[in-house]
């Protein structure tokens, strides 16, 4: 079993812990490194090379549920890998681990699940502490304020290879959506725009939340789909007591010098683009409403041949209604937007703008309005 392990899992080093299992989830194998973390953790029981325990047998209730169904994703094809971290609570292994699932085809045709851990994080004071300041802003409008004018309102995106032009207008000094974005050393830059529940405060809160989960969980050898994966179970973890909490949205992610973009949907209106208008992306659940295991439909898009703009919006501009009661609608934003496809890429954002506000006259704006576009440069 080891040669063929080494060959299924490859890159596994010593310092990594590694356990495979069957289509039956008993464990077939485990290397030396899981055995001793196993002992430290667990007792002298689990020092065997190859003990048959399953995978869900010490699990309980609705945990054991999410890994259930986890597992079932997993073997039926419908998810390449899943990705979690945690926190060992061992006083000797306080540390933050990243576990990795995969399945692999065997030669014989059946399928291992394949269980990396590696860790990430030498101590876990930095989780804590990011906690501690997710659970201060339950209680603290003006800091709530704070954390989103700086976080949200103050960035401008930047996407290297793209131009990018972006609007928000939240109803009061802070709001429930979020434009979000990082660029890391390979040239990988990911862009969030979400759309927080409610307005005002509460909104804020997740928001602000939402926006330092990102900076703490974004990575780029992590998939968008393993981001989207963490940021909901740290949605339903911060969230305050008695609260419930949710955010639809888009990750997209840009490489530079690539016409492709990836993009991964919870629940959140799709993309346009300046010549194919709305690409389907499949609707994702919105993020914070359930623990088990949602699959996040992501796929990628290429500029050149869907059109080399498009623009992703918050549903307070497709929503703003005007002094008679008729909404802006999505229809009337696609076609404004491809009106200024032979214009300059700096007017079409304050195009789609003029005419917003133009249809609004004097109605009240009643929501969140966020706008993006994007320019892929030749």
């Amino acid at each position: 079993m080891d040669a063929e392990i080494e060959r299924l899992a490859p890159g596994v080093t010593a310092d990594s812990t590694l356990y495979v299992a069957d289509e039956n989830l008993r464990v077939v194998y485990t290397n030396d490194e899981w055995r001793r973390f196993a002992q430290v953790n667990r007792g002298a029981e689990l020092a065997g090379p190859a003990w048959n325990m399953h995978l869900l047998e010490n699990m309980s209730g609705r945990e054991r549920e999410r890994w259930a169904s986890i597992y079932e994703l997993l073997l039926s094809g419908k998810l390449s890998h899943y990705e979690e971290d945690f926190i060992c609570s061992s006083p000797d292994e306080r540390r933050i681990y990243r576990l990795r699932s995969t399945p692999v085809a065997r030669d014989d045709g059946s399928t291992l699940l394949v269980h990396h851990t590696v860790r990430i994080d030498d101590k876990a004071e930095e989780r804590e502490g990011m906690r501690s300041r997710l659970r201060a802003l339950d209680s603290d409008p003006e800091q709530i304020q704070r954390e989103y004018q700086r976080r949200v309102l103050a960035p401008r995106v930047a996407v290297p290879g793209f131009l990018v032009a972006q609007f928000l207008r939240p109803l009061g000094d802070a709001g429930g959506d979020i434009l979000w974005h990082r660029t890391y050393d390979d040239g990988t830059t990911d862009v969030v725009l979400a759309d927080a529940m409610g307005h005002g405060t509460e909104a804020s809160i997740h928001a602000a939340k939402m926006v330092m989960m990102l900076e703490s969980l974004s990575a780029p050898y992590r998939q968008p789909q393993d981001i989207l994966a963490s940021l909901n179970r740290g949605m339903l973890r911060h969230r305050a007591e008695h609260e419930s909490a949710f955010a639809s949205g888009i990750l997209f992610r840009f490489q530079r010098g690539s016409p492709w973009v990836r993009c991964a949907n919870f629940g959140h209106s799709p993309p346009v683009f300046s010549r194919s208008g709305e690409v389907a992306l499949g609707v994702g659940l919105a993020l914070g409403i359930v623990d088990t295991l949602p699959v996040w439909p992501e796929v990628e898009l290429d500029m050149t041949e869907h059109g080399t703009r498009f623009i992703a919006f918050s549903d307070g501009i497709t929503e703003q209604f005007d002094a008679l009661g008729e909404m802006y609608g999505t229809e009337r934003l696609i076609r404004i937007f491809q009106e200024s496809r032979q214009r300059d890429f700096d007017a079409v954002v304050p195009t789609i703008l003029e005419d917003l506000d133009a249809f609004r006259g004097d109605a009240l704006v009643k929501d969140d309005q966020t706008l993006i576009a994007v320019e892929l440069q030749e």
